[in-house]
């Protein structure tokens, strides 16, 4: 009897999973949807700058209730002709868009 023998080999029966484990993971899981921030590529401000001047590079970033605070809200030029300015229309300064990715 190989059971009292310890010498003995195992056999080469196939271990036995346990019925509770799932074979198959679930297909009905949401599929995860990453949103991006787009900023506005029709925003110039007065002095012609888009939003490509508002980043990391050029700006200190402050916090996420006071973006880009190194600028003035009062600063006229940077505004458009539209009364767009950084804060609404760049995502450094906590504007644009979220899209889908």
């Amino acid at each position: 009897n190989p059971s009292k023998n310890p010498t003995a080999k195992p056999t080469d029966e196939p271990s036995k999973k346990p019925t509770s484990e799932p074979t198959s993971k679930p297909t009905n899981r949401a599929v995860e949807q990453i949103l991006v921030c787009v900023s506005d590529p029709l925003f110039f401000d007065d002095l012609g700058r888009s939003c490509l001047n508002y980043t990391a590079a050029t700006l200190l970033e402050g916090t996420p209730s006071n973006r880009c605070p190194e600028l003035s809200r009062e600063d006229e030029e940077l505004f458009d002709d539209q009364g767009r300015n950084p804060w609404d229309s760049c995502c450094f300064c906590g504007g644009g868009s979220f899209e889908p990715n």
